[in-house]
């Protein structure tokens, strides 16, 4: 859509910037009203639809506060909801029956329902600006109450009122101060068993991921009694300690499985951390069980419910691997995370950085999960704050790491490399260069006598280095003690 040449969306937008507020109710119904006439006549012409929400989009974004006001006023956040996530009346009362359906009908309501997420998520990014920060408490309460109807969902159409509804209320959660605990709580532990199913949409999963942590990191904080722990015992440590004595499965439905119960407690201890309070010991025990794990291949923490000690040595190397580099890069998701108080990350790295120094040298499978556990360090901390001793035995594992990952992994064959491996070499130069910036005595620059590193360094920031020199003067030099990088500007 040409917004620029849309004169008729500009007079509409300054007429509801201008008028009062019953314009922008007239033509916000107006629009509406066409778009949900537009979903009912034909769900396939998505052009049109798009059209519509394009406009609306464009009347909230330069139309004044009235638009938004007039936008639920008129309830039409919840009747966009109504109008993406129910059935066409034809086939309404069969959808409400597709559990006693033929398997060749199901499949083709399945077919229905997909085609209305598809419709649904190709309008909603125009929309969702509409309830950041300024939905009402009532019609709130609405869309979790329309939420928690559905959980578990027992149908297509249930899964297809999620996939509606769960971004708009990741979006509305996100902005919300002041949340219904008693209903907040029900909602996260219902939408855990819902992100870990890997039959639903990702989309809505990740929307409902969002949503859990927006709740456990807005707890009032004179509650003594986190919900991210009470989910960590009932439902997320059992699944974790379930997956990792069973974990055999190389196939990719069987890492994406295992990865997806991690990073639900990386997201638990990320929120927990944001949180503080009560909740910032939940945190500390998360970061250093996923720590241990990534370093050590090994994972034992009475505190989160995993009693018995899970030992994932015994398994291949490639399966150790996979454990290793999914417990390092849930670590960095607790770590990248910019809410809260600014001291968590500090004390968090604290607790992680001595199982990452301190632990024995790691076996092959967990050699990487160990590397990506020191860059992530690395890059989401102050490196002053950690002091010279811990500094330079950080940039030593990083130096040896990177002539690893080229003496191993770059000298395989391209077809042999897993997908990991090329993340880790650029969070491994990342990490170099962070400590050339910020604390160069840490850095000999004997390390740049190694081809191999400099290579890497100036293939993978190839606009910004045009070579690594000797103590040269220059206009365009950063000098850093013993050696100045050229920059390309």
């Amino acid at each position: 859509v040409d917004k620029e040449n849309r004169y008729d969306w500009k007079i509409f937008a300054l007429a509801c910037e201008a008028g009062e507020l019953y314009v922008s109710e007239l033509v916000m119904s107006r629009l509406f009203q066409d778009l949900k006439e537009a979903i009912e006549m034909d769900i396939q012409d998505h052009k049109r639809i798009q059209n519509i929400a394009a406009a609306m989009a464009f009347i909230l974004q330069h139309g004044g506060d009235n638009p938004r006001l007039a936008f639920h006023s008129k309830s039409l956040q919840m009747e966009i909801v109504y109008a993406l996530s129910y059935p066409p009346s034809q086939i309404q009362q069969d959808a409400e029956m597709s559990t006693l359906l033929l398997p060749e009908i199901r499949d083709k309501k399945r077919t229905e329902a997909d085609k209305a997420v598809q419709l649904a998520y190709s309008i909603l990014p125009l929309l969702l600006m509409a309830y950041y920060k300024c939905t009402p408490h009532d019609k709130i309460e609405a869309l979790l109450s329309f939420t928690t109807q559905v959980l578990p969902p027992l149908s297509e159409w249930d899964n297809t009122k999620l996939c509606v509804v769960l971004p708009i209320l990741s979006i509305i959660l996100a902005g919300e101060s002041n949340l219904d605990m008693k209903s907040s709580r029900f909602l996260a532990t219902s939408l855990v068993e819902f992100v870990l199913t890997r039959y639903h949409h990702h989309i809505a999963r990740i929307a409902a991921g969002s949503c859990i942590f927006s709740i456990l990191s807005k707890q009032p904080q004179d509650d003594p009694n986190p919900i991210g722990l009470e989910i960590m015992i009932d439902m997320v440590s059992p699944s974790i300690v379930t997956k990792l004595k069973s974990f055999q499965d190389e196939s990719s439905e069987g890492v994406d499985t295992l990865n997806d119960t991690i990073n639900l407690l990386a997201l638990i201890g990320s929120a927990s951390a944001c949180r503080g309070s009560s909740s910032s010991k939940l945190a500390d025990d998360v970061a250093k069980s996923l720590a241990h794990l990534a370093c050590e291949g090994t994972m034992h923490s009475p505190s989160l419910g995993i009693k018995d000690l899970i030992d994932c040595k015994r398994y291949p190397i490639n399966i150790q691997k996979k454990v290793s580099v999914a417990a390092g890069n849930a670590l960095g998701s607790v770590l990248n995370v910019k809410s809260g108080n600014p001291f968590w990350r500090q004390r968090i790295s604290h607790h992680v950085l001595p199982i990452v120094l301190s632990s024995p040298r790691s076996s092959k499978g967990a050699t990487f999960g160990k590397l990506l556990c020191a860059c992530h360090l690395i890059c989401c901390i102050s490196l002053p704050a950690l002091g010279e001793k811990r500094m330079f035995d950080l940039t030593s594992l990083i130096v040896n790491g990177i002539e690893v990952w080229c003496t191993n992994v770059a000298s395989s064959q391209n077809g042999d490399r897993e997908p990991f491996d090329q993340d880790l070499r650029i969070m491994l130069m990342s990490s170099l260069l962070k400590i050339m910036n910020d604390s160069t005595q840490s850095v000999s620059l004997t390390i740049f006598q190694n081809t191999d590193i400099t290579t890497e360094l100036t293939s993978l920031f190839p606009r910004y280095f045009c070579s690594i020199t000797g103590n040269v003067p220059h206009s365009n030099h950063i000098t850093r003690n013993s050696f100045d990088i050229e920059v390309i500007r």
